[in-house]
């Protein structure tokens, strides 16, 4: 399927990441730095990206399975290929390329916040690749939607200082090369596996429509 159906077929929910993303965060941003630091830019760009990133990253994937999974009796109508895995990925490419502008200037800053980035991407892989999954496992979206959304959660509220692992940004000068080579490729795998499962998965679902 096309991006440009795939993009059709989200209706109004294509537009919440790209509005949050786009527009209200840079705006926030640029308040901040009429009324502040260049420190609070820095740190509102982390705040805000922390908080809403991961679950808007797997925002699009929800929306889009939510007809095969939760519109019950119309699964084979809404079926045109088996495996959705291919469109899960156009949908997280086109949200790396449309929902990264307010990092734009972050990233400037210095050659380690191009390793940031590239952190930022991975973790988002990993919350698509659990939401593809879950999405499938529990035949239910809002089910599915538990996890990510416990983790936007936690980071409004600052419980996240509990997730080092999967926080963004564990210091102001940027992800050390080293530290993703060695501690993030457990994500990469971990997306991947999730990943494949989540494809045995969808194949079950659907095979009786076939």
């Amino acid at each position: 399927m096309g991006i440009k159906i795939i993009m059709r077929s989200l209706g109004v929910y294509f537009w919440i990441p790209i509005l949050i993303n786009d527009i209200i965060i840079p705006l926030f941003v640029l308040l901040i730095k009429i009324n502040g630091t260049e420190e609070n830019v820095t740190q509102g760009v982390m705040i805000l990206s922390q908080m809403f990133t991961p679950f808007l990253s797997a925002f699009w994937t929800y929306m889009y399975l939510e007809k095969y999974i939760d519109m019950k009796g119309n699964e084979c109508f809404y079926i045109v290929r088996k495996n959705k895995w291919p469109e899960i990925m156009r949908l997280l490419f086109l949200y790396v390329v449309t929902n990264t502008i307010p990092f734009g200037w972050y990233i400037s800053m210095g050659k380690k916040y191009f390793y940031e980035w590239i952190h930022i991407v991975i973790i988002c892989f990993l919350f698509v690749s659990a939401a593809y999954c879950l999405s499938y496992l529990l035949k239910s979206i809002s089910l599915a939607m538990i996890p990510s959304f416990i983790y936007l959660l936690a980071s409004v509220t600052g419980l996240n200082d509990a997730l080092k692992k999967i926080s963004f940004y564990e210091s102001n000068t940027g992800m050390e090369p080293s530290k993703l080579l060695t501690r993030y490729n457990y994500f990469i795998v971990a997306a991947i596996v999730i990943a494949v499962i989540g494809r045995k998965l969808n194949d079950n679902y659907e095979n009786y429509c076939g």
